[in-house]
């Protein structure tokens, strides 16, 4: 069992004997200003281990099994979304926002179910869908990742799928990397607390400049979506050193 999954087994049983409340402007900070904070932090950190300089050819099975998995994702919850209506478990409206919400996690995360429902949930009418919908989602989502990690440490899977060997063409490619700039082995230099502070002001910097695009766009969802952006940016410009010292 890791950290978070203990940490939402325990928060959902104190919830569920009442010793939490359901609802707190607490609950609203950390969604308005925690959760984009950890977004960008985590986007900052996105890099950290991933060579510089790796050919194309290394992410395209990775693109295409996300593709194939996104796809499946919006036809499965175009599939919930008429059966639920069909049965009549939602009215119209509360089964569309339960097919994007879920969309949403499934393909991005939990940064996207919030993001979602932020511009599409009306507080009055789907306070307790999205409270219900984040509930089951994280809980079946737990048992499903420890399904999937005794899976992978069964034996009988293990010699069915192999892990596989380096290629042919390994030493090639880690010849065609070209050696580390002056930039990188600089950050390397600098202490791993000061990459971390300088990575929380990165992160505010970028929380503020996504609230302005949202504010003045007016299109909900345009902050969440600079926010992603903006991180995923400076990721990329943060030497091997940063990346590394804001990882988990």
């Amino acid at each position: 069992l890791t950290a978070p999954m203990l940490s939402f087994a325990l928060c959902l049983g104190l919830s569920n004997i009442g010793l939490l409340p359901a609802a707190s402007p607490t609950y609203e900070f950390c969604w308005k200003r925690l959760l984009p904070l950890a977004v960008s932090l985590g986007l900052l950190s996105a890099s950290a281990g991933a060579p510089r300089g790796s050919n194309d050819g290394e992410l395209r099975p990775m693109l295409l099994a996300f593709g194939v998995g996104a796809v499946g994702t919006i036809v499965g919850a175009f599939v919930a979304f008429g059966a639920c209506t069909r049965l009549g478990l939602y009215s119209t409206a509360q089964a569309a926002v339960a097919a994007a919400l879920l969309a949403a996690t499934y393909v991005g995360g939990s940064a996207n179910f919030f993001g979602v429902a932020s511009a599409v949930a009306s507080p009055a009418r789907d306070g307790s869908l999205v409270a219900s919908l984040l509930a089951a989602d994280l809980g079946l989502m737990a048992v499903y990742l420890l399904a999937l990690t005794a899976a992978a440490r069964s034996p009988p899977l293990r010699r069915a799928f192999p892990e596989p060997t380096p290629g042919k063409y390994a030493a090639a490619v880690a010849a065609a990397i070209p050696p580390p700039a002056a930039s990188t082995l600089a950050g390397a230099l600098v202490p791993k607390q000061l990459w971390r502070v300088a990575g929380v002001g990165i992160a505010l910097l970028a929380c503020g400049a996504a609230a302005v695009v949202d504010h003045n766009v007016g299109l909900a969802g345009s902050g969440t979506l600079a926010l992603c952006a903006l991180s995923a940016a400076a990721s990329r410009a943060l030497p091997p050193a940063g990346s590394a010292a804001l990882a988990p």
